[in-house]
């Protein structure tokens, strides 16, 4: 497997689990999934958008059942490519320089 395709795997996985977890009342799952630079391994654009597209669809369909889910996207993507692929109810925080600073 290559990197890209990994990383799509772990992906998968982790949006699978967040999603049994709202399926199922007996699971014990919070509802957060929060990725760190998931773009590490190159993914392409077109990948990297489907992602953003389907955790979008996964907390609208959580909110709509009354389900408690969020998911959260830590990037240094460029903002203007990101915003291109950000589904129109998603929610764009910008922190400008470092948010972790020596004393």
């Amino acid at each position: 497997m290559s990197a890209s395709d990994q990383i799509r795997s772990v992906w998968a996985y982790l949006l699978g689990i967040l999603e049994v977890g709202q399926s199922f009342d007996d699971i014990n799952h919070p509802g957060l999934l929060i990725f760190d630079e998931p773009r590490q391994q190159s993914a392409k654009d077109v990948t990297f958008a489907s992602l953003l597209t389907y955790a979008a669809r996964m907390a609208r369909k959580a909110s709509a059942s009354g389900a408690d889910c969020q998911v959260i996207f830590a990037t240094s993507e460029n903002r203007e490519r990101l915003t291109s692929w950000l589904p129109e109810d998603s929610n764009l925080m910008v922190f400008e320089g470092l948010l972790l600073r020596p004393e």
